[in-house]
């Protein structure tokens, strides 16, 4: 007897690998079990997918022992083939990226029951922060299994104090016992309720149950060991496959949701207007303002914390990125431009659309803004990355970055939005769905008026006042995605290399790209740039990388051959594909 096993390594093909059931072992092996095999002389976790008769000739190793019971079902491995063929990522690798451990030791563990498959059932509520928790708290208290997914852990420690919850939050930072005794508790008990963060995704009940995901918007799956998945379209695959029902919570409509029906649990009423863009003594001067307005409650947001932007005298514009076009973000500290869309790295010489060098620096980071009042004045929240004010809740001035959407604030009476350009791409090229969804919660958190200071007066994004106006605008949006052949008319995939030895980073440059060019000849896809290894001298590494386009009409055997040549990127590429 034999078994298909997918070890916990990164595999340069989707089949897996086969190994003996010793005799003793055959009648306690099952499908989806985690088991420890030897593999390139360690002994590692892997998961059985199938058994077989024969070796058909292969030389097997035996299995070494079991090390739980059942712990992948038929859903989870069907789920995983799903992202691995939809994102390039080796099978092996997006199995073990779907729960946050493995356990270390035998585990008894408990068998799921295989479901049929069913239609997809998902809902969209479009929200501010307070109408939803009300709903939250309805779905807490009635009798269906429900998971709770946060973005962030902040969010999920407010709703379970909002709750008076006494359980575990789940997430990537749960010991591996107490997640296995929550996963057991979910698929066994007929009213359990878990809070947690993106982990809780892949669990399940035997019985119909609940996912409620707040703000789905901004949950990512990006990192080295994770494919970096929509959130939106794993949940339509995960709700077809389980007998569950899905709701997505956010701020505003996404271009995927038109193709659902949207209810819409509150309306922003607050006035919105843009001005061009401050200079830094005249934010200085506004955060003086607000500072002596004890009685009225005010947000100053800044999308980013040290960073700022160089603007370009003679293209008179925004450097931009050459790949996308989104404006770049100057790192005053590494002396380098970033592209938040691309990960992107520039040096800092030359305006990359226009070549020019005459520039001046423009649009300060928050650190910038308040560093001459916060030590000064006690009544003054701020929320970054790097540091949140424990009076967050209660100041009548909080001055923030995007983490100010990590927590349930109450509406403020003015919001005023600073250096808004840094997340604003070129209206004539694309657009990011993000800063849609940055604008709507500005405006949900704003009871009275919205301050916004761009550049782009007249930017789209500006003239959207109703939900039709939205369509409207991802319709056009649409139309300049097929004129630059931009997802949903072709897959985008980006990689990318940092090597501190340029010798070894351009051989292996110029040999991803000889394999590429093999079959870009059959123009079923593109490589729309290939850069050759750049040095950057603040940081003293050199990059390179490269993007490709793919139709989505081609052949399953151009697929099969990029596939292949994405499995075997050298370690030090990263790559992200964009749907």
């Amino acid at each position: 007897m034999y078994a298909e096993i997918f070890p916990n390594h990164k595999l340069n093909s989707d089949e897996p690998l086969i190994y003996s059931i010793p005799a003793e072992l055959i009648a306690q092996i099952k499908i989806g079990q985690l088991v420890e095999i030897p593999f390139r002389k360690n002994l590692i976790a892997g998961v059985i997918s199938n058994f077989q008769k024969s070796a058909n000739g292969v030389k097997t190793k035996p299995i070494a022992r079991i090390l739980s019971g059942k712990y992948f079902s038929k859903n989870n491995l069907a789920i995983a083939k799903y992202i691995s063929q939809k994102y390039y990522t080796p099978l092996s690798k997006t199995i073990f990226s779907m729960l946050p451990d493995i356990p270390k030791n035998n585990i008894a563990f408990f068998d799921k029951i295989d479901k049929q498959l069913l239609p997809p059932k998902i809902k969209y509520y479009i929200s501010d922060d307070l109408s939803r928790l009300n709903y939250y708290n309805k779905f807490y208290l009635d009798s269906t299994p429900t998971l709770f997914l946060f973005p962030t852990i902040d969010r999920a420690h407010y709703f379970k104090k909002y709750v008076n919850l006494n359980g575990e939050i789940i997430s990537s930072k749960t010991k591996i016992q107490a997640l296995y005794s929550a996963q057991k508790d979910f698929y066994e008990n007929l009213n359990s309720k878990l809070i947690g963060t993106k982990n809780l995704l892949f669990f399940e009940s035997h019985r119909k149950y609940r996912i409620i995901i707040d703000s789905y918007d901004h949950f990512s799956f990006e990192s080295d060991q994770q494919p970096n998945i929509d959130i939106e379209d794993i949940a339509s695959v995960i709700s077809a496959q389980n007998n569950c029902e899905i709701i997505l919570f956010s701020s505003a409509m996404t271009q995927r949701s038109q193709s659902f029906k949207s209810i819409y649990l509150s309306k922003s009423t607050c006035k919105t207007i843009v001005k061009p863009t401050l200079n830094q003594r005249q934010i200085d001067f506004l955060i003086e303002v607000y500072s002596n307005k004890p009685s009225q409650r005010t947000l100053i947001f800044n999308p980013v914390f040290n960073y700022g932007l160089l603007f370009c005298s003679d293209c008179n514009d925004f450097f931009k990125c050459k790949k996308c076009f989104s404006n770049l973000i100057y790192n005053q500290k590494a002396f380098t431009l970033e592209c938040r869309k691309c990960q992107q790295i520039y040096a800092v010489d030359k305006c990359q659309k226009c070549s020019g060098r005459n520039y001046t620096e423009f649009g300060f980071g928050l650190e910038k803004n308040i560093e001459n009042y916060y030590s000064q004045n006690k009544n003054f929240a701020l929320a970054s990355a790097k540091f949140v004010s424990p009076n967050i809740y209660s100041s009548n001035l909080v001055v923030g970055t995007q983490k100010i959407f990590d927590y349930f604030l109450k509406p403020f009476d003015k919001v005023i939005a600073l250096n808004f350009d840094i997340i604003l791409n070129s209206h004539e090229y694309d657009y990011d769905e993000n800063a849609i969804q940055i604008l709507a919660n500005l405006k949900n958190l704003s009871k009275k008026e919205l301050l916004v200071f761009s550049n782009y007066l007249d930017h789209e994004i500006f003239q959207i006042k109703s939900q039709n106006d939205l369509k409207k605008f991802f319709k056009n949006a649409l139309i300049n995605r097929k004129k630059f052949q931009l997802p949903p008319f072709a897959k985008i995939i980006n990689i990318k290399a940092i090597n501190f030895d340029p010798f070894k980073l351009k051989n292996e440059t110029i040999k991803i790209h000889q394999e590429l060019m093999k079959i870009e000849k059959n123009q079923q896809f593109i490589i729309s740039s290939f850069s050759k290894p750049e040095f950057l001298s603040k940081n003293n590494i050199w990059q390179s990388e490269a993007q490709i386009k793919i139709s989505p009409f081609g052949s399953k055997n151009i697929d099969e051959k990029l596939r292949k040549i994405l499995y075997n990127l050298p370690s030090s590429w990263r790559m992200k594909v964009k749907i």
